[in-house]
Protein backbone atom coordinates (compact mmCIF):
# COMPACT_ATOMS: atom_id res chain seq x y z
CA UNK A 1 0.00 0.00 0.00
CA UNK A 2 1.30 3.30 -0.74
CA UNK A 3 0.02 6.96 0.46
CA UNK A 4 0.46 10.40 -0.62
CA UNK A 5 -0.10 13.40 2.01
CA UNK A 6 -1.54 16.52 0.44
CA UNK A 7 -2.57 19.44 2.78
CA UNK A 8 -4.24 17.94 5.88
CA UNK A 9 -5.34 14.69 4.24
CA UNK A 10 -3.60 11.29 3.96
CA UNK A 11 -4.58 9.43 0.51
CA UNK A 12 -3.97 5.60 0.48
CA UNK A 13 -4.79 3.26 -1.65
CA UNK A 14 -4.28 -0.80 -1.78
CA UNK A 15 -5.47 -3.86 -3.54
CA UNK A 16 -7.47 -5.70 -1.58
CA UNK A 17 -8.14 -8.93 -3.15
CA UNK A 18 -7.81 -10.51 -6.69
CA UNK A 19 -10.91 -12.74 -8.39
CA UNK A 20 -11.26 -14.37 -11.73
CA UNK A 21 -13.19 -11.41 -12.12
CA UNK A 22 -11.18 -8.57 -11.63
CA UNK A 23 -9.90 -6.54 -8.72
CA UNK A 24 -10.68 -4.87 -5.71
CA UNK A 25 -9.17 -1.86 -5.09
CA UNK A 26 -9.33 0.62 -1.77
CA UNK A 27 -8.96 4.18 -2.39
CA UNK A 28 -8.88 5.93 0.77
CA UNK A 29 -12.39 5.39 2.36
CA UNK A 30 -14.04 4.54 -1.01
CA UNK A 31 -13.86 0.76 -2.54
CA UNK A 32 -13.59 0.41 -6.27
CA UNK A 33 -14.01 -2.86 -8.61
CA UNK A 34 -11.70 -3.04 -11.50
CA UNK A 35 -13.08 -5.78 -14.30
CA UNK A 36 -10.74 -7.29 -16.36
CA UNK A 37 -13.58 -6.98 -19.39
CA UNK A 38 -12.66 -3.33 -18.51
CA UNK A 39 -9.11 -3.60 -17.48
CA UNK A 40 -7.65 -6.54 -19.47
CA UNK A 41 -4.28 -4.90 -18.29
CA UNK A 42 -4.38 -6.94 -15.03
CA UNK A 43 -5.97 -10.23 -15.90
CA UNK A 44 -2.32 -12.23 -16.56
CA UNK A 45 -0.41 -10.18 -15.14
CA UNK A 46 1.88 -11.38 -11.25
CA UNK A 47 -0.45 -10.79 -8.21
CA UNK A 48 2.61 -8.90 -6.54
CA UNK A 49 3.13 -6.75 -9.69
CA UNK A 50 -1.39 -5.84 -9.11
CA UNK A 51 -0.53 -5.42 -5.44
CA UNK A 52 2.12 -2.72 -6.42
CA UNK A 53 0.15 0.53 -7.31
CA UNK A 54 1.46 3.94 -5.98
CA UNK A 55 -0.38 6.95 -5.43
CA UNK A 56 1.01 9.64 -7.60
CA UNK A 57 -1.93 12.12 -7.05
CA UNK A 58 -5.43 12.46 -5.82
CA UNK A 59 -6.57 11.13 -9.37
CA UNK A 60 -3.90 9.13 -10.38
CA UNK A 61 -2.84 5.83 -10.06
CA UNK A 62 0.54 4.04 -11.45
CA UNK A 63 1.60 0.18 -11.22
CA UNK A 64 5.48 0.90 -11.55
CA UNK A 65 6.05 -3.19 -12.78
CA UNK A 66 3.22 -3.25 -15.10
CA UNK A 67 3.90 0.70 -16.56
CA UNK A 68 0.23 1.03 -16.13
CA UNK A 69 -1.20 4.64 -14.85
CA UNK A 70 -5.39 5.24 -14.54
CA UNK A 71 -6.67 8.01 -13.58
CA UNK A 72 -9.49 7.70 -10.52
CA UNK A 73 -12.04 9.09 -13.05
CA UNK A 74 -11.11 6.01 -15.80
CA UNK A 75 -12.15 3.98 -12.73
CA UNK A 76 -15.33 5.36 -11.35
CA UNK A 77 -16.63 5.62 -15.17
CA UNK A 78 -15.23 3.22 -17.11
CA UNK A 79 -17.68 3.45 -19.67
CA UNK A 80 -16.09 6.70 -20.38
CA UNK A 81 -12.88 5.57 -21.58
CA UNK A 82 -12.36 2.99 -24.56
CA UNK A 83 -9.24 1.71 -23.36
CA UNK A 84 -8.84 -1.41 -25.38
CA UNK A 85 -10.74 -0.30 -28.39
CA UNK A 86 -7.93 2.76 -28.70
CA UNK A 87 -5.06 0.68 -28.75
CA UNK A 88 -2.95 -0.73 -31.57
CA UNK A 89 -1.05 -4.25 -31.33
CA UNK A 90 2.28 -3.14 -32.26
CA UNK A 91 4.85 -5.41 -34.92
CA UNK A 92 8.07 -4.97 -34.37
CA UNK A 93 11.32 -6.71 -35.44
CA UNK A 94 14.24 -8.34 -33.42
CA UNK A 95 17.37 -8.87 -35.00
CA UNK A 96 20.51 -11.19 -33.03
CA UNK A 97 24.27 -10.18 -33.24
CA UNK A 98 25.77 -12.48 -31.62
CA UNK A 99 29.18 -13.87 -30.35
CA UNK A 100 30.22 -17.57 -31.44
CA UNK A 101 29.82 -18.73 -27.88
CA UNK A 102 26.15 -17.88 -27.40
CA UNK A 103 23.48 -20.43 -27.38
CA UNK A 104 21.52 -19.12 -30.42
CA UNK A 105 18.14 -21.45 -29.56
CA UNK A 106 18.17 -20.91 -25.44
CA UNK A 107 18.20 -17.44 -26.25
CA UNK A 108 16.12 -17.56 -28.65
CA UNK A 109 13.10 -19.14 -26.42
CA UNK A 110 13.63 -17.24 -23.52
CA UNK A 111 11.63 -14.56 -25.72
CA UNK A 112 8.96 -16.78 -26.11
CA UNK A 113 6.27 -16.66 -23.12
CA UNK A 114 3.00 -17.26 -22.23
CA UNK A 115 1.32 -14.54 -22.61
CA UNK A 116 -1.05 -14.33 -25.43
CA UNK A 117 -0.44 -10.28 -25.52
CA UNK A 118 2.87 -11.03 -26.37
CA UNK A 119 3.60 -13.03 -29.51
CA UNK A 120 7.04 -14.45 -30.91
CA UNK A 121 7.40 -15.26 -34.27
CA UNK A 122 10.27 -17.18 -36.26
CA UNK A 123 10.52 -16.56 -39.80
CA UNK A 124 9.77 -20.12 -41.49
CA UNK A 125 12.20 -22.65 -43.12
CA UNK A 126 13.39 -22.12 -46.45
CA UNK A 127 14.09 -24.63 -49.14
CA UNK A 128 17.92 -25.38 -49.77
CA UNK A 129 19.28 -23.07 -52.35
CA UNK A 130 16.65 -20.04 -51.42
CA UNK A 131 17.91 -17.07 -50.18
CA UNK A 132 16.62 -15.77 -47.03
CA UNK A 133 15.10 -12.35 -47.44
CA UNK A 134 16.37 -9.83 -44.64
CA UNK A 135 18.20 -10.06 -42.22
CA UNK A 136 16.04 -10.12 -38.76
CA UNK A 137 15.77 -13.41 -37.02
CA UNK A 138 12.33 -12.37 -34.78
CA UNK A 139 9.32 -10.80 -35.07
CA UNK A 140 7.13 -9.91 -31.85
CA UNK A 141 3.77 -8.82 -31.56
CA UNK A 142 3.32 -6.69 -28.52
CA UNK A 143 -1.18 -6.90 -28.20
CA UNK A 144 -3.06 -3.97 -27.71
CA UNK A 145 -3.09 -4.34 -23.58
CA UNK A 146 -0.03 -6.25 -23.42
CA UNK A 147 2.68 -4.48 -20.68
CA UNK A 148 5.88 -2.66 -22.61
CA UNK A 149 7.70 -2.75 -19.76
CA UNK A 150 7.18 -6.43 -19.69
CA UNK A 151 8.36 -6.95 -22.94
CA UNK A 152 11.44 -4.44 -22.42
CA UNK A 153 12.62 -6.35 -19.33
CA UNK A 154 12.29 -9.60 -21.67
CA UNK A 155 14.51 -8.22 -24.20
CA UNK A 156 17.03 -7.01 -21.74
CA UNK A 157 17.05 -9.97 -19.71
CA UNK A 158 17.59 -12.14 -22.85
CA UNK A 159 20.90 -9.41 -23.25
CA UNK A 160 22.07 -9.49 -19.96
CA UNK A 161 21.54 -13.14 -19.65
CA UNK A 162 22.53 -14.69 -23.16
CA UNK A 163 25.06 -11.90 -24.96
CA UNK A 164 26.55 -9.88 -21.87
CA UNK A 165 28.69 -12.25 -20.53
CA UNK A 166 30.26 -13.84 -23.60
CA UNK A 167 31.06 -9.93 -24.89
CA UNK A 168 35.02 -9.78 -25.29
CA UNK A 169 35.40 -6.31 -24.54
CA UNK A 170 33.05 -2.67 -24.16
CA UNK A 171 33.50 -2.07 -27.63
CA UNK A 172 32.32 -5.49 -28.69
CA UNK A 173 29.12 -4.68 -30.53
CA UNK A 174 27.45 -7.76 -29.59
CA UNK A 175 23.83 -6.96 -29.03
CA UNK A 176 19.68 -7.11 -29.59
CA UNK A 177 18.59 -5.16 -32.30
CA UNK A 178 14.90 -3.59 -32.18
CA UNK A 179 13.25 -1.98 -35.20
CA UNK A 180 10.05 -0.37 -35.36
CA UNK A 181 8.80 1.02 -38.91
CA UNK A 182 6.35 3.55 -38.62
CA UNK A 183 3.60 4.37 -40.93
CA UNK A 184 5.12 7.47 -42.12
CA UNK A 185 8.34 5.47 -43.05
CA UNK A 186 9.97 6.62 -40.02
CA UNK A 187 12.37 3.90 -38.33
CA UNK A 188 12.83 4.07 -34.41
CA UNK A 189 16.28 1.76 -33.59
CA UNK A 190 16.97 0.54 -29.83
CA UNK A 191 20.29 -1.48 -29.79
CA UNK A 192 20.54 -3.36 -26.65
CA UNK A 193 24.55 -3.49 -25.86
CA UNK A 194 25.66 -1.04 -28.10
CA UNK A 195 23.39 2.23 -28.26
CA UNK A 196 21.43 1.17 -25.31
CA UNK A 197 23.33 0.36 -22.09
CA UNK A 198 21.51 1.03 -19.35
CA UNK A 199 18.09 -0.92 -18.10
CA UNK A 200 16.21 1.91 -17.17
CA UNK A 201 16.97 4.47 -19.82
CA UNK A 202 16.56 1.43 -22.60
CA UNK A 203 13.02 0.85 -20.66
CA UNK A 204 11.72 4.09 -20.49
CA UNK A 205 12.81 5.58 -23.83
CA UNK A 206 11.07 2.36 -25.61
CA UNK A 207 7.96 2.53 -23.44
CA UNK A 208 7.56 6.27 -24.60
CA UNK A 209 7.78 5.02 -27.96
CA UNK A 210 5.55 2.39 -27.60
CA UNK A 211 2.72 4.74 -25.86
CA UNK A 212 3.29 7.21 -28.36
CA UNK A 213 2.45 4.43 -31.48
CA UNK A 214 -0.75 2.99 -29.43
CA UNK A 215 -1.76 6.48 -29.22
CA UNK A 216 -1.18 7.93 -32.21
CA UNK A 217 -0.33 6.20 -35.40
CA UNK A 218 -2.62 5.01 -37.67
CA UNK A 219 -4.61 1.97 -36.65
CA UNK A 220 -5.06 0.51 -40.19
CA UNK A 221 -0.88 0.51 -40.94
CA UNK A 222 -0.76 -1.86 -37.67
CA UNK A 223 -3.63 -4.43 -38.56
CA UNK A 224 -2.12 -5.14 -41.99
CA UNK A 225 1.10 -5.54 -40.43
CA UNK A 226 0.07 -7.55 -37.75
CA UNK A 227 -1.83 -9.82 -39.99
CA UNK A 228 1.00 -9.88 -42.67
CA UNK A 229 2.84 -12.01 -40.05
CA UNK A 230 -0.20 -14.14 -38.79
CA UNK A 231 -1.46 -15.22 -41.98
CA UNK A 232 1.08 -15.12 -44.84
CA UNK A 233 3.05 -18.66 -43.26
CA UNK A 234 5.98 -16.62 -43.88
CA UNK A 235 6.39 -16.54 -39.77
CA UNK A 236 5.75 -18.89 -37.49
CA UNK A 237 4.12 -18.54 -34.01
CA UNK A 238 6.48 -19.77 -31.27
CA UNK A 239 5.00 -21.45 -28.29
CA UNK A 240 6.96 -23.11 -25.25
Amino acid sequence: MKSETLGADTLEVEVTQISKHGIWLLLTNREFFLSFQDFPWFKNAPVSAIHNVNLLSDDHLYWPDLDIDLAVESIEHPERFPLVARANRIVFDVGLNLPNEVDVRALERSLIVEDPEIQTYLRASTPAGVPRAGAVDLTLILGSVGSIASIASLLWTAYEKFIAPKKHSQRDDAGIHIVIRRPDGTIDKFWIGNTEKNREVFVSKFSATITEIRDADDPSFWREAVAEIEETGTWVRQKR
